[in-house]
């Protein structure tokens, strides 16, 4: 006899209960997440984890290749791969994480109060929008850069100032909708201010996008972090990051004979990315409400 199948009753279920119930039920989000906590648990103990030096320079053991001592090999100063790979995780994953909370918090607060005010408040605010959209991105951030030098403070502030419109434009747009719902009425007739009123009924019903976009707005922070580094003007060396990492890759020599040098921290960059990448396109199927329940 075969096993009886659990019933569920998802007609009980909350519509977040719903969405967690569709995310997890992903086995792509699951991959994603393992990814993403292996790779976060890695830089957090990577002075437990690593058995070399981060900066430790051997001159006498350059470009030797994966071993016992070495499990990733060692660059051109003799230094330990594994090692500086775990530490530039620590980097690359704070850049992406603190830039997008600065963004979303910045396009939280000026697409809330956009949206909810309207009038001359709203256009005011989503015209600065459309100017910090319009400006290149790359260009800016290069100039920043080679003005006031690469660092990892200087790079999480120039993504963070310059990225919160889409976050403005996405939750200005939800609560344009939401705040003619019922329940917004009943809100204004109990007396209830406009702060609460944004903080604890518009944003807590408009918050499943904006989880969306942020664990999107992560990879491409990662990405963008690494297009810098690879530049020279993201994260200075001898901090490492992967996008630093990845410099001495412009070597051709290095390019074609020591392989391990820059396929490792490119292989990190490139499953990290995709794994915030599935994790937000799993949120995004999940909170979508035209998912057969």
């Amino acid at each position: 006899m075969g096993r009886k199948k659990k019933n569920v009753n998802i007609e009980n279920m909350s519509p977040w209960q719903l969405a967690f119930r569709r995310l997890f039920g992903n086995k792509l989000v699951i991959i994603a997440v393992f990814v993403i906590v292996l790779f976060t648990l890695l830089a957090v103990f990577a002075p437990v984890i690593s058995p070399h030096g981060r900066d430790t320079i051997d001159l006498l053991n350059r470009y030797q290749p994966p071993s016992a001592e070495h499990w990733l090999g060692t660059d051109d100063m003799g230094r330990d791969i594994f090692t500086r790979l775990i530490y530039a995780g620590r980097v690359s994953l704070s850049v992406g994480v603190l830039s997008t909370l600065i963004a979303t918090a910045i396009g939280m607060v000026v697409g809330a109060v956009a949206g909810f005010y309207g009038g001359i408040v709203d256009m005011i605010l989503m015209r600065i929008a459309d100017i910090f959209s319009s400006m290149p991105f790359y260009i800016i951030a290069i100039t920043i850069m080679a003005l006031f030098g690469p660092s990892v403070a200087g790079t999480i502030l120039v993504m963070g100032v310059l990225w919160w419109p889409g976050t403005a434009i996405l939750l200005r747009g939800q609560i344009l909708s939401l705040r003619e719902q019922e329940f917004m009425e009943a809100a204004t007739a109990l007396g209830i201010s406009d702060f609460k009123k944004i903080v604890r009924h518009l944003i807590p019903n408009a918050i499943a996008p904006i989880m969306v976009a942020a664990t999107l707005n992560v990879a491409n922070a990662i990405l963008t972090e690494s297009a810098l580094s690879y530049l020279g003007l993201g994260i200075r060396i001898p901090i490492p990051s992967w996008g630093n990492m990845l410099t001495l890759a412009q070597n051709m020599l290095v390019l074609k004979s020591y392989w391990w040098i820059w396929m490792c921290p490119g292989f990190c960059i490139f499953i990290t990315v995709m794994a915030f990448n599935f994790l937000g396109d799993g949120l995004r199927d999940a909170f979508d409400p035209k998912q057969d329940r």
